[in-house]
């Protein structure tokens, strides 16, 4: 059933392992008393006829030391990711559902990106992953094409720092009700980057609505615009546990959202209209400018404390403070705080 699809990954295998023992140099001492295999296997045609037998001569070249390096970390992570997934689906193994997922949550990170020239060349493939029919025809050779274009953009994607929580409880034993008595009642955990990655995939049905407009243009939310949010994340699954986690971790459904979709180029330029207002700024000051429309336009805000850190820092080492007068730092400041306010909206006018 997969002799086609295993005939190309077997390929693809084989160019790799070719690549490697290529660059094998006999000058080496270590790989000199292996030079016979170190011929024979960086040949292509060698490796493609390679039997059970031979696999030992592999295992030892493996440790020798060779001329291709592959310093992209995330990259090798995708490739044994997708290593994985071909083996799981000759073995027809379960395991290739959850490996999935994972691709397709990887992908709908990379599509927010887009304003990247490099994902926005592979913006098809990226589609068609998120998709459930795209699945149900996966070959072996499909999963080397997501490999081979994919492996690459897998770094762009921003790695999630989760806090360390220290706790110091004291250890009592008193009189308490059995544990069991409590688990009923228990709720259980919200994963919010699995429900970030789903929203991003069915919010695109719902760019017209009233609410993303509103938070894309940089206007104001409204009460009837937050409930519109909550109707749309609740007619697509999510349940009122996950819209109270993402409510506390940040600061209202509306920020999240914006923080999804975005803040049009030109609604964000339009808020920095008057601190540019008279002003004739140098060459750093404008790229200082640009970048912060940026990111507000691929993430929707920006918290001030990011201003004095990297990469607003690539400019001076003490970001906006270090390119601008005090007044015009904090005239920026209000403006990124203003933004954000627009996208909270009423959600947090009483607290």
């Amino acid at each position: 059933m997969h002799s086609e699809s295993t005939l190309a990954l077997r390929a693809a295998i084989a160019e790799l392992l070719r690549s490697q023992v290529a660059g094998m140099s006999l000058e080496s001492f270590e790989v000199r008393p292996h030079g016979g295999k170190v011929e024979l296997y960086s040949t292509l045609d060698a490796l493609l006829l390679i039997d059970v037998e031979q696999v030992s001569d592999l295992s030892t070249l493996a440790p020798l030391p060779t001329a291709v390096t592959d310093s992209d970390g995330p990259a090798k992570v995708f490739d044994h990711l997708i290593l994985r997934m071909q083996l799981a689906m000759l073995r027809a193994e379960t395991a290739f559902v959850k490996m999935t997922e994972k691709v397709v949550a990887l992908a709908a990170l990379l599509e927010a990106k887009s304003t990247i020239p490099m994902i926005a060349a592979q913006l098809d493939l990226l589609h068609e992953i998120q998709h459930a029919d795209y699945w149900r025809h996966i070959t072996l050779g499909s999963l080397e094409d997501i490999r081979l274009r994919l492996r690459s953009l897998v770094k762009l994607i921003e790695p999630v720092v989760r806090p360390i929580v220290v706790t110091d409880f004291p250890d009592e034993i008193a009189n308490h009700s059995p544990v069991v008595d409590l688990l009923p009642a228990a709720t259980p955990g919200v994963d919010l980057e699995r429900f970030r990655a789903k929203a991003l995939h069915f919010l695109t049905k719902y760019e017209d609505s009233r609410s993303i407009h509103h938070l894309k243009w940089n206007e104001p939310l409204t009460p009837s615009d937050i409930s519109e949010l909550e109707m749309i994340f609740m007619a697509e699954g999510a349940s009122v546990a996950e819209l109270e986690a993402v409510k506390r971790e940040q600061s209202g459904l509306g920020l999240f959202v914006r923080s999804l979709v975005g803040l049009d180029v030109a609604a964000a330029r339009r808020a920095f209209q008057s601190f540019l207002s008279g002003k004739v700024l140098s060459a750093n000051q404008l790229q200082f400018v640009d970048l912060v429309i940026t990111y507000l336009s691929r993430r929707g805000y920006v918290d001030p404390a990011q201003l004095y850190d990297s990469p607003f820092t690539d400019s001076h080492p003490h970001g906006v403070a270090g390119l601008f007068t005090d007044g015009e730092a904090s005239q920026m400041i209000s403006i990124l705080a203003s933004i954000r306010q627009n996208a909270e909206g009423f959600e947090n006018a009483i607290e």
